[in-house]
């Protein structure tokens, strides 16, 4: 059963099967929530057990498709901005980490600077929508606040 919850979320299925058994239920908000998950393989080098440890890679492989987006729900303007700026600092920090060890050659460095670039356009976004709020007056503006609250949108990180 896990198998088939971990391919339905590699190939975008529109329903994953978390509940045919205990323990993808107890799992899914690991697997699609806001969480960040590992999974350790275990592998043997003999050739005795070659078949297992085959599937192993390929079950880990598979696992290692699977891609979360967080999403955090904005009440407000400055509740969404403060997101998104703990966000960018959490990037920075872990750029300047690769960074400093020479290691911006590696694919997570690169993944790291477009998420960086991404939330660093959400923020503009924010941003703007707010000085169009402002600028609007306080009728309009609350009336904007109140269809993007309706819509359900909120941070992509």
């Amino acid at each position: 059963m896990l198998g088939k919850v971990i391919s339905g979320l590699v190939e975008g299925k529109s329903h994953v099967p978390y509940y045919e058994s205990k323990l993808t239920t107890l799992l899914k908000a690991a697997f699609g929530g806001n969480s960040r998950t590992t999974v350790v393989i275990n592998c043997r080098a003999d050739a005795e057990h070659g078949d297992e440890t085959l599937q192993s890679m390929r079950f880990g492989e598979r696992c290692a498709m699977i891609s979360n987006s967080m999403r955090v729900a904005a009440s407000s303007f400055s509740t969404a901005l403060e997101a998104v700026n703990k966000a960018l600092s959490t990037v920075q920090g872990q750029l300047t980490s690769l960074e400093a060890r020479n290691k911006q050659h590696l694919p997570s460095y690169r993944a790291l600077l477009h998420s960086f670039q991404q939330l660093d356009r959400k923020r503009k976004e924010l941003l703007e929508i707010n000085a169009g709020q402002v600028a609007a007056g306080p009728e309009e503006a609350t009336a904007l606040k109140v269809n993007g609250n309706q819509m359900g949108e909120g941070i992509d990180t």
